[in-house]
């Protein structure tokens, strides 16, 4: 290729499709993290529904029992009537 028929155009050119490619990298490489950091952010938050399951699965276990000891007192009361 001659020196002489580089002309402005074709400078111009590879100079687009370079910045091109540059821009489509680092929209890439930017898009990439950011779905990395929502990834992490949701596996914190389903560790913390789990742990929110716990323990509304121990408080529900716990409001049955209740339960249980109330209708018995129940019973007991209405049966010495």
């Amino acid at each position: 290729m001659n020196p002489e028929k580089l002309d402005l155009k074709f400078l111009l050119t590879i100079a687009i499709f370079i910045g091109g490619i540059g821009g489509f990298y680092y929209n890439t490489s930017y898009q990439l993290e950011r779905m990395e950091q929502r990834i992490e952010q949701l596996e914190e938050d389903n560790k913390t529904i789990i742990r929110l399951e716990e323990r509304v699965k121990s408080i529900q276990n716990q409001t049955n029992e209740i339960y249980e000891i109330l209708r018995d007192i129940g019973r007991s009361s209405v049966e010495s009537r």
